[in-house]
């Protein structure tokens, strides 16, 4: 059998036809071509004016934070969503640039003021945002204020809010116990403010006021009189009270 040569390949009627298909294969492939590239110009053109569209509408949108004495809140982190998040400055104002109309989730808050979280509604250039951020001590203060007056419910929702911002403030622990060991208070829990008690004394807190507690404890609830004895002693080295003395000579029996 006879091989062709590599000359001989390019001749031919089927070398012909088969070299017209690739020139119509080519072509279509060309026109092919310069649809996509009109698409592809389109689309583009198209997400352009979308953009502009957006940005005609957006505008720039304000607000001020403060604490809940009145005064400016300075470095507030404000979310209205993951990518829209700005700080206040100095004197607690703080805006949002181009900003499209709508609802947003507002996130606010800084170390020692309590978490804002609320529905926004965005209508139009204009609007003014309002925040009040409710600081650690005015929560103190109105926890205080409710436990004084017996008031048990909602001193619990004040310490709660107040713990989820310092929670291992030794202060706000000690507060806790006291609510669990309330006096007349009928759901009063001792074994739960005694283990609070201690493991503040564990963490090496040494204030007089835990003593007192955990002598109570252990006087009226245990019936453990050598143990309040000694808690109304290590009271006593830290600060006099001529009530704790006469107490303590009570219990020995003196």
């Amino acid at each position: 059998m006879t091989e062709l040569s590599l000359s001989a390949r390019g001749t031919g009627p089927s070398s012909c036809a088969s070299m017209a298909s690739s020139t119509r294969f080519a072509s279509r492939l060309a026109r092919l071509g310069a649809a996509g590239l009109l698409l592809a110009s389109l689309v583009s053109l198209s997400a352009c004016a979308s953009v502009q569209a957006r940005l005609m509408n957006a505008f720039p949108f304000y607000g001020m934070a403060y604490d809940d004495n009145g005064q400016a809140a300075a470095d507030v982190e404000v979310r209205l969503s993951e990518e829209l998040v700005t700080m206040s400055d100095f004197n607690g104002r703080f805006v949002f640039n181009d900003i499209l109309p709508g609802d947003y989730q507002l996130v606010a808050g800084k170390p020692g003021l309590e978490t804002l979280r609320q529905s926004v509604k965005v209508s139009g250039q204009g609007d003014v945002l309002y925040l009040r951020l409710v600081s650690l001590n005015g929560l103190y203060v109105s926890f205080t204020e409710e436990f004084c007056g017996r008031q048990w419910q909602a001193a619990a929702g004040y310490l709660e809010r107040a713990l989820a911002i310092d929670p291992a403030s030794g202060l706000l622990r000690y507060a806790q116990a006291s609510l669990l060991y309330a006096p007349l208070r009928a759901d009063r829990d001792w074994a739960a403010a005694e283990a609070i008690l201690l493991a503040l004394l564990a963490e090496g807190a040494r204030e007089p006021a835990l003593f007192r507690l955990l002598a109570d404890i252990a006087e009226f609830d245990k019936l453990d009189i050598p143990a309040a004895i000694d808690y109304l002693n290590r009271y006593l080295q830290l600060e006099y009270d001529s009530a704790v003395v006469e107490r303590l000579g009570r219990l020995r029996g003196e």
